[in-house]
C-alpha cells in the first residue's frame, strides 16, 4: 500500500528496534495450497493474539542487510515462508552493477524465499524515478540471479512482482501490463508470479462516531471485487498469483463485517477461480494480512465492536485470522 509513504517507513523503523517473542503453539497449516501469512507493526501483539503463520511479509527501504543474517528479526522468520521486497536502482540492477552483492544475498537466504525489487512501483514510476523498462528488466534480472542459485542449492526461491490493486482496475490510467517483465518486450526474461497489495478503501474513517480503524461501510467491497483483476491477470499470463498485503476496516455498523471479509478473502483465494461458478485457474500461493497502519487508516487487526473504539487481543478479526491460518 504504498500511500503509507514515509509513515510506514518509520513504523518499520521503529519495529526494527522492536523485540519478537517466540509465536504461540497456535500453528500454521502444513497442508494448505494457498498459504496464510501476515505483515503486522507489533510481532509481540500479532504472536500473542494469532500465533504463528504461513508466510511471513518483510520489506527493506533500501538495501541495507549484505546477507539474510542481518536482517533483523522484525523483518525475518524462522519456519514457513518470507515474501521479502528491497529496493536497489532498478537500471543498476537491470545492468548488473549490483550482482555480487545480489548474489551473495541470495544465497545467504532461505531455499524457498520469495524476492522483489520494489514492490509497488507505481509512484516511483510515475514521479520518474525510474521507467517501466527499467523495473521489468531489474526483476527479470533478478529473477535470473535466483533461477541461478536455485541450480546450485536445489532451493525453491521465486520472484515476484507485486502491485496496487488499483493498478489492475486502471487507476489513474494504469496497466499491470506495464510492470510485467516478458522476453518478447526486450526484459530477457519474466518472473515466477504477480502479487497484489489487496485493500478495501476506507471511507469516513476519522470523521466523527468513525474512529481510526473503523469506517462507516459505505462503498464497501467484497474481496471476491477487489481481487478478480489480480486472478484475470494472471490467467492471461499464465502465472502464479498471490496476495502480499490485504486490508480491512472494521465496520462500525456490523461487528462481524471484517472478520466476515477476512474469512472470504481467502475462501476465494483458495478456490482459484475469478467467478464463483467459472473454471478453476489456480489457487493463490498465499494471502497475507497487514497488521499495520498506512497511509490512509489503520489496517490492524486488534480493533473491535462493540464498544467502539476499543482494542482486544479477541478481536473478530484477529479470531478469525487465527482459525483461518490453522485451515487446511
Amino acid at each position: 500500500m504504498k500511500s503509507r509513504g514515509l509513515g510506514a517507513l518509520i513504523i518499520a523503523g521503529l519495529v526494527l528496534v522492536g523485540s519478537v517473542v517466540a509465536p504461540s503453539s497456535a500453528g500454521a497449516s502444513p497442508t494448505s495450497v494457498t498459504k496464510v501469512g501476515a505483515w503486522s507493526k507489533d510481532w509481540k501483539w500479532f504472536d500473542a493474539a494469532v500465533g504463528a503463520v504461513d508466510v511471513y511479509r518483510g520489506y527493506d527501504s533500501g538495501f541495507n542487510y549484505p546477507t539474510w543474517q542481518d536482517v533483523p528479526p522484525s523483518l525475518s522468520h524462522k519456519g514457513g515462508i518470507n515474501d521479502y521486497s528491497f529496493q536497489l536502482p532498478p537500471a543498476e540492477v537491470a545492468a548488473g552493477v549490483h550482482d555480487t552483492k545480489l548474489q551473495t544475498f541470495i544465497a545467504s537466504t532461505p531455499m524457498n524465499i520469495v524476492l522483489t525489487n520494489h514492490h509497488e512501483p507505481e509512484q516511483e514510476i510515475q514521479a520518474g524515478q525510474f521507467t517501466f523498462t527499467d523495473f521489468r528488466k531489474a526483476n527479470a534480472h533478478l529473477n535470473q540471479l535466483v533461477d541461478a542459485q536455485n541450480v546450485i542449492d536445489g532451493g525453491t526461491r521465486k520472484v515476484s512482482v507485486i502491485l496496487m490493486v488499483s493498478t489492475f482496475t486502471g487507476f489513474q490510467g494504469r496497466s499491470p501490463e506495464n510492470y510485467w517483465p516478458m522476453t518478447t518486450k526486450g526484459d530477457g526474461g519474466t518472473v515466477d508470479l504477480i502479487s497484489a497489495d489487496v485493500y478495501a478503501a476506507p471511507h469516513a474513517t476519522g470523521t466523527a462516531g468513525i474512529p481510526i480503524g473503523y469506517t462507516d461501510g459505505i462503498n464497501w467491497k467484497a474481496p471476491g471485487i477487489l481481487m478478480k483483476p489480480v486472478i484475470l491477470f494472471a490467467k492471461t499470463k499464465k502465472t502464479d498469483w498471490a496476495v502480499s498485503e490485504l486490508g480491512y476496516l472494521e465496520d462500525v455498523n456490523d461487528p462481524a463485517r471484517k472478520a466476515d471479509a477476512l474469512r472470504a478473502a481467502v475462501a476465494y483465494a483458495k478456490a482459484g477461480r475469478p467467478t464463483a461458478t467459472g473454471p478453476v485457474y489456480r489457487p493463490a500461493l498465499w494471502i497475507s494480512v497487514w497488521d499495520s497502519k498506512g497511509g490512509r487508516a489503520d489496517w490492524q487487526l486488534r480493533y473491535s465492536n462493540p464498544p467502539v473504539p476499543s482494542t482486544s487481543t479477541t478481536s473478530n478479526a484477529a479470531l478469525a485470522w487465527r482459525d483461518l491460518v490453522s485451515q487446511p
